[in-house]
């Protein structure tokens, strides 16, 4: 496909948008300013280029203009011109943080203090001793029976089910009533806790550093950038170590995944994968739901800073285009 032809494919506009999204821009300001646009590209970004393939076509006046907006920094504000911010540039390890499925001890005790638990042990042994000295009078039995008779009614009625154990006297019926208003007020109150200690169990997450990610047992890929190598080899500690750790050991051929696939594996877990968030986020906003959103972690490789259109150092319509 012919690069014109390409940038005014929109039926991927999450690939590639920031490319496109320039395009766009240039057309609209020849438009604007009635001049010609006659695109080209400027080249691979080779390992060890500090500056980068477009800068260097416009500090040997093969370009004018940027086509695309570019990082600032120190070596490039000698080279050309800075124009305009247009783009808000940043790239990410992105990854589901799914969080333990496993019922903590914790988890069912804390809805209720530990006095409450006490209270309510030596309650439930009042009230069988209680319910026990009313059943001697309504049941011809053994002992034995009519202690066991009354632990079964004391649990039947603590989870809810009936019984068919006859009570003859109003004060039998009475106390286990009470007990079973009692047992009903407790697991309304106690099942809601759980559940809500449950959900309230804090998403853990880890920091926005690349030393920490090395860490983690997750298998990585990244989108495929023209720039990703400058970056992943930057001498700063953070990178260095993910580097050194995880990036270097990887075989060539898992280095890199089209995001369509490797958004499907972000999905399932235990995967972490580096694009540019308008490029990944499309897939999380039809494919994932609202509790896999939550889970997600960010991890940059490239801090959000704004990119910028750039000439010719010493082009004489700077202004202008800044203008338009």
């Amino acid at each position: 496909m012919a690069l014109w032809d390409y940038f005014q494919e929109y039926s991927s506009e999450h690939k590639e948008g920031l490319s496109k999204f320039s395009f766009s821009i240039v057309t609209h300001l020849s438009e604007f300013l009635n001049f010609t646009v006659t695109s080209f590209q400027a080249g691979k970004w080779e390992v060890g280029d500090k500056i980068g393939p477009i800068v260097r076509a416009l500090n040997d006046s093969v370009a004018d203009l940027s086509g695309t907006p570019m990082t600032m920094n120190l070596a490039r504000t000698y080279l050309v011109k800075f124009v305009h911010q247009d783009w808000p540039f940043r790239t990410c390890f992105i990854f589901r943080n799914p969080q333990p499925k496993n019922i903590k001890v914790q988890e069912l005790l804390r809805p209720l203090s530990e006095e409450v638990w006490y209270l309510m042990i030596l309650l439930l042994s009042l009230s069988m001793l209680v319910l026990l000295a009313m059943v001697r009078h309504d049941w011809d039995a053994q002992e034995i029976m009519n202690i066991t008779h009354t632990f079964l009614l004391i649990i039947g009625a603590l989870c809810q089910q009936g019984t068919d154990m006859k009570m003859k006297s109003m004060s039998t019926r009475i106390a286990y009533l009470s007990i079973l208003i009692f047992g009903l007020l407790i697991y309304n109150y106690y099942s809601a806790g759980v559940v809500s200690a449950r959900l309230s169990e804090p998403i853990v997450k880890i920091n926005d550093s690349l030393s920490e990610l090395a860490n983690l047992p997750l298998k990585v890929s990244s989108e495929f950038m023209v720039y990703f190598d400058f970056f992943i080899k930057r001498p700063d500690w953070e990178t260095t170590t993910f580097y050194t750790k995880r990036w270097e050991f990887l075989p060539e051929s898992d280095r890199f995944m089209l995001p369509e696939k490797a958004m499907q594996l972000v999905q399932t877990g235990q995967y972490a994968y580096h694009a540019h968030p308008e490029v990944a986020y499309p897939y999380v906003d039809r494919f994932y739901d609202h509790r896999e959103i939550c889970e997600l972690t960010e991890v940059h490789l490239v801090r959000p800073t704004w990119s910028t259109f750039a000439l010719t150092f010493n082009s004489t319509i700077v202004e202008i285009v800044r203008i338009g």
